[in-house]
Order: C-alpha cells, then sequence, then structure tokens
C-alpha cells in the first residue's frame, strides 16, 4: 500500500542523510580543552590526597587504639590505656570518616564529570 505523506516525508529525510557525511564537526577552541583538562588533573590530585589523608586517619586511629605488652613469658594487649587516648582516638576516627566521605565525592565527580 503507499502512503503518499510517507513517501513525500521519506524523500525529505533522504535528503538530510545524504547531507550528513558533507558536515563537519567544530573544532574545539583550545582553551576550553586546556581548562578542562587542568580541572581534570586538579580534580583527581584532590583525589589523590584525600585518599592518602583517609588513609592515614583510619591507620592511625586503629594504631592507637591499643598496644601490646610482651614479657615474662606472656603478651597482652592493651585496649586505651592512657588517660586521655580514647578522646584522641575518637578525632582521629571523626577526621578519617569525614575525609572518607570528601573522598568518595571526589570519586563519585571524577566518574561523572572526568570520565564521560
Amino acid at each position: 500500500m503507499q502512503d503518499p505523506a510517507f513517501a513525500k516525508e521519506t524523500q525529505r529525510l533522504s535528503g538530510v542523510l545524504h547531507a550528513l557525511p558533507a558536515l563537519q564537526p567544530a573544532d574545539p577552541d583550545s582553551r576550553i580543552e586546556k581548562s578542562a583538562l587542568q580541572r581534570a588533573k586538579k580534580l583527581l590530585q584532590i583525589q589523590k590526597i584525600l585518599l592518602a589523608l583517609a588513609s592515614t586517619f583510619s591507620l592511625n586511629a586503629l594504631s592507637l587504639s591499643f598496644s601490646f605488652e610482651v614479657g615474662n613469658g606472656h603478651a597482652r594487649v592493651h585496649w586505651l590505656t592512657l588517660p586521655g587516648q580514647l578522646q584522641v582516638v575518637l578525632a582521629i576516627l571523626l577526621l578519617a570518616v569525614v575525609t572518607w566521605c570528601f573522598y568518595f565525592l571526589a570519586r563519585h565527580r571524577v566518574r561523572t564529570r572526568v570520565l564521560r
């Protein structure tokens, strides 16, 4: 069955399709590319620093929360034995949690803005 409206639309669209290879994409502006690259580098640098800080704070909180005593044929683990040690460990742990949150936020930004 022949549809004149469909045939007319097909002819119009075929002209558009034949013109597509002649179209060339615009040359990207080098200033825009350079600023985008600089933003990406800065964001990756921030992500790297946040990962280092978050790891350091986490390991410090873990290592400061206990100590070992070895001697006289026995080994003991002491948890939070010094005065004020609990407050220090909690403060460092809070820093670790905040830094991990910022790290994952930066990681999300890298994955959604830089890699796409």
